[in-house]
């Protein structure tokens, strides 16, 4: 069957993040892009959850939910990570554990490569496993410390901040506003160490990009500022090989 108004569309290559958190249907479509050779994944292995779940009213009114089946990639790997002879609590701890290719169903992408399912799907670039966020960090985010903050800080300093253009491409804001965040944070008993300049930096940064220009601000700061898509970028000329050795649709 042709595909007419879409067969002549851009072929940008692409990159696509997963974590242990990607589930269900995202993970699938990471699976159908790399089963195509469509994207480079980069990141953790994702959950491991295809079930096809059906609702079945019952008469009290409640709805009943059966598993029906699994999912597939188009290849025919089943993503699926086992859930059967283990308790609940071993079946979330294992979605965190470290995983890697020995025993998992496999199948070959477009193109030929090697893809692995059985227990989510397993990226072409495998990060390392992210540090726990520090004490400070946790305690901040819990209390929401930024959000109560930030309003303050912008009535204060707003109209010194470059526009988002320069921010996103130097994502820095000057020492003043770590130093005015710390004693803030101290007030309400929460201590900042010394060392948490790079921490503090990107938590500061994306809270005032949000608050000053929304969404777009912040997804735009948290791009520029972020490690880890620091790294999936550099991924790039990989995803545009793959597709160029890719057959055609």
């Amino acid at each position: 069957m042709g595909r007419s108004f879409w067969s002549h569309e851009k072929r940008y290559p692409l990159v696509v993040l997963i974590n242990s958190g990607t589930a269900s249907a995202s993970e699938l479509v990471a699976g159908a892009l790399q089963d195509h050779d469509r994207a480079v994944i980069v990141g953790r292995p994702s959950f491991g959850k295809a079930l096809l779940m059906r609702g079945l009213p019952l008469t009290d009114g409640s709805l009943i939910m059966l598993v029906v089946g699994h999912v597939a990639t188009p290849c025919g790997r089943v993503v699926q990570r086992q859930y059967r002879g283990i308790t609940r609590r071993d079946y979330f701890r294992l979605a965190r554990a470290e995983r890697d290719t020995a025993g998992r169903p496999s199948c070959k992408t477009d193109s030929g490569r090697i893809v692995y399912g059985g227990g989510g799907i397993y990226p072409d670039v495998v990060l390392p496993e992210p540090d726990p966020p520090p004490l400070w960090l946790a305690r901040a985010r819990e209390d929401d410390l930024p959000l109560k903050w930030v309003g303050g800080y912008l009535s204060a300093a707003g109209a010194s901040l470059p526009g988002l253009d320069s921010l996103a491409a130097h994502p820095i804001l000057p020492a003043a506003a770590q130093e005015t965040f710390r004693a803030f944070a101290a007030a309400q008993g929460v201590a900042i160490p010394a060392d948490a300049g790079d921490e503090l930096q990107r938590l500061l940064v994306r809270s005032v990009a949000l608050a000053k220009w929304g969404e777009e601000g912040f997804y735009r700061v948290t791009a520029a500022s972020d490690p880890v898509i620091e790294t999936a970028a550099k991924q790039v000329d990989r995803a545009a090989a793959i597709l160029n050795t890719a057959r055609p649709d």
